[in-house]
């Protein structure tokens, strides 16, 4: 079992060519059926009507978003957290392994992406998963999705996927980080200069025509050696105290 702050590794092994938003989520083939099959629990004191209540989701809600066909998912509880509700949930493939987990913390109209952890086999489950969990949100009048990428390859894909910096200052501390760090490398500035990012997925996809590294140039052990990419996604993957590290990640709904 491999965990990951979501199912990440296919963005290293192919690229999308949309930009970031819900149109670059679309599912895999396989991931559509009936959804009846989720089996749901309740912490004791809760239950569908009073979960609905405070979250606005029914549990063909939480079965839309959670269900993956070919597959058992269990919602193991939904709990009560310092005012919120947590929500476990738990695969199993038809042998009956495990497959992965996740949590997620639904608070007013926000949902906090605590954890998802698949199997390294289970690439592109993940996709699914937050297709459906999208939808069902923006439907269910959500604004937002939160999240903390901090593990390896999540750090980068985040930003692909549409995912902006929570935090609207980092943005321009970013743009100076990534300088000095090019710098550091001897990468040399395009005509025109550095770039002043505006946006998570303007570091992520940032090119210069003919400068490109390999993962032997970065510090980090989820990267193929040989793995080719140009400088803004080696930055953001890059686990040297200079690279871009961990950041506070949000994808805001309906817009």
């Amino acid at each position: 079992m491999i965990v990951l702050d979501g199912d990440l590794v296919f963005v290293l092994e192919k690229e999308e060519k949309k930009g970031p938003g819900r149109g670059w989520w679309g599912p895999p083939s396989g991931t559509h059926g009936k959804v009846k099959d989720v089996e749901i629990k309740y912490e004791e004191g809760l239950d569908a009507e009073n979960v609905k209540e405070k979250t606005g989701l029914a549990p063909e809600d939480y079965r839309e978003m959670f269900h993956l066909s070919g597959y058992t998912t269990e919602i193991k509880q939904i709990t009560r957290v310092d005012g919120s509700l947590k929500t476990d949930i738990y695969w199993k493939d038809a042998e009956g392994e495990d497959v992965g987990f996740a949590i997620r913390i639904l608070d007013g109209k926000v949902a906090k992406n605590d954890v998802l952890g698949l199997g390294e086999k289970n690439k592109g489950l993940g996709r699914a998963l937050y297709k459906q969990q999208i939808d069902v949100l923006t439907r269910a009048g959500y604004e937002e999705i939160q999240l903390y990428a901090d593990i390896t390859i999540g750090r980068y894909a985040w930003a692909k996927m549409g995912f902006n910096y929570a935090d609207p200052g980092e943005t321009a501390s970013t743009s100076g980080r990534f300088q000095k760090w090019a710098d550091k490398r001897d990468i040399k500035p395009p005509k025109g200069g550095w770039p002043k990012f505006k946006s998570a997925y303007d570091v992520a996809t940032y090119k210069i025509p003919g400068v490109s590294m390999v993962g032997k140039d970065i510090a980090n052990r989820d990267v193929p050696l040989s793995m080719k990419m140009d400088i803004g996604k080696a930055f953001m993957l890059d686990k040297e105290p200079d690279g871009h590290g961990a950041w506070g990640g949000v994808l805001k709904l309906g817009s």
